[in-house]
């Protein structure tokens, strides 16, 4: 009973200074606002963001992305999910796939299937971003689909010795932080494959990004039991350049 006390008092709170940023955004952009809503969705315990409207002579001047960094940077200190149906995809697709790369800009994935409003529509969820501390220890790359997964262990699995561990699953962009690119589809190609007595790995190319490996790559397998780990792959000297498959894959923080 203590318990639960303690939890309603604290999603009171979180609702008290939800609508006190709200009324300060609203003060702050009062001239160039039209509507501007959100509060606090005890469904997702976090922010629902129902809308963003900015006075027709004000807009493309940027007021819209300025509102949007304050409220993540709100969401980010307070540690809350962000929620929002970006338009009814049956009934408005072209303003639903504007409004979906909007917001992908600040970190927004789709989620389709959460109980928003009991909206059948697409759903988009932001977690809060980590703190400088906590972004040291993660690291971003272009996660494969599942279909160029198996694609690629299919083309190479002869080549992979008995034993090693598979791993397959993504070209790293930085292995110490990471990238604001998140969400962007990116095809790749392979373009030489290599090995050492650590790691099996293929390189890429098609992401037009800086990265901070050696070159672009995905490690295939790794002799995990010579003591080989992903990061092996960077010291594979021994290349061989093909004509490789196309994959597909999609950039994510980790």
């Amino acid at each position: 009973m203590i318990k639960l006390k303690s939890l309603l008092k604290e999603e009171t709170q979180i609702n008290v200074e939800i609508d006190k940023f709200l009324s300060q955004l609203k003060s702050k952009y009062s001239s160039v606002l039209q509507q501007l809503h959100f509060r606090y969705d005890s469904m997702t315990k976090g922010i629902f963001l129902s809308g963003i409207y900015i006075k027709p002579e004000f807009r493309g001047r940027g007021y819209g992305s300025k509102i949007m960094k304050d409220l993540c940077d709100f969401a980010n200190k307070n540690k809350l999910f962000i929620t929002l149906v970006p338009a009814a995809e049956s009934i408005r697709p072209e303003a639903s796939r504007r409004l979906i790369t909007f917001y992908r800009k600040f970190g927004f994935n789709i989620a389709r299937g959460l109980p928003v409003h009991n909206s059948d529509d697409i759903a988009m969820v932001r977690a809060p971003k980590a703190s400088l501390n906590e972004q040291q220890k993660r690291w971003s790359a272009i996660v494969l689909d599942e279909k160029s997964k198996n694609e690629l262990l299919s083309t190479y699995k002869n080549e992979i010795p008995e034993g090693w561990e598979i791993i397959a699953h993504h070209m790293t962009i930085n292995p110490f932080g990471l990238t604001d690119d998140v969400g962007r589809h990116v095809p790749l190609k392979v373009i030489a494959v290599g090995n050492n007595d650590k790691a099996f790995a293929v390189k890429v190319s098609g992401y037009d990004r800086k990265t901070n490996n050696a070159f672009p790559h995905i490690t295939i397998a790794i002799n995990r039991a010579g003591g080989g780990k992903p990061k092996d792959s960077n010291t594979i000297t021994n290349w061989k350049s093909i004509d490789g498959i196309n994959l597909e894959g999609t950039v994510e923080n980790l």
